[in-house]
């Protein structure tokens, strides 16, 4: 449950240490106590096909604390896979805190030839418009996808 009392749709996780090797979870976590209750789970990256596909789901609002934590592990996989591909999941986010919008930029920026391929599904005008606001700062090639069309997302992404 949210911040607003809303239950969020739960995904099964597997750990980086868990056995299958062939997919991996990796649940970026923050939790705080707010009027008590707890907050979980900013940001989750799954990645697919040993790391090669990341699809990135964010809920609520990014804090730098989200990106202290994920980007080590985007690095890692660049490091290993060279250029790799992004589903980028809008429908549960909400923005940036000040500092994390800073961390965004300046991610964007050093990644600007990291992505291969980046998928965004939302459901809002404001995150259609953020494909569009997102491509000069990549050499990616960049499709925005309505919620209703998810499964269209992930075929692109995979692609051939």
């Amino acid at each position: 449950m949210n911040a607003l009392g809303r239950t969020l749709p739960t995904r099964p996780s597997i750990t980086a240490h868990g056995e299958n090797h062939q997919m991996a979870v990796y649940c970026l976590t923050k939790t705080k106590i707010l009027k008590g209750k707890e907050n979980a789970m900013a940001l989750e990256l799954k990645e697919l096909e040993g790391g090669k596909t990341v699809e990135v789901y964010v809920s609520d609002k990014l804090t730098d604390a989200d990106y202290a934590r994920f980007v080590p592990r985007f690095e890692q996989l660049v490091r290993q896979h060279g250029k790799i591909r992004v589903l980028f999941d809008l429908t549960r986010f909400h923005g940036w805190s000040a500092k994390a919008l800073w961390d965004e930029i300046k991610f964007d920026l050093k990644h600007l030839n990291d992505i291969e391929l980046l998928a965004m599904v939302g459901e809002t005008k404001w995150q259609q418009w953020m494909t569009t606001f997102c491509t000069p700062f990549t050499t990616a090639r960049i499709r925005y996808f309505d919620r209703a069309r998810s499964d269209e997302a992930h075929a692109w992404i995979q692609g051939p």
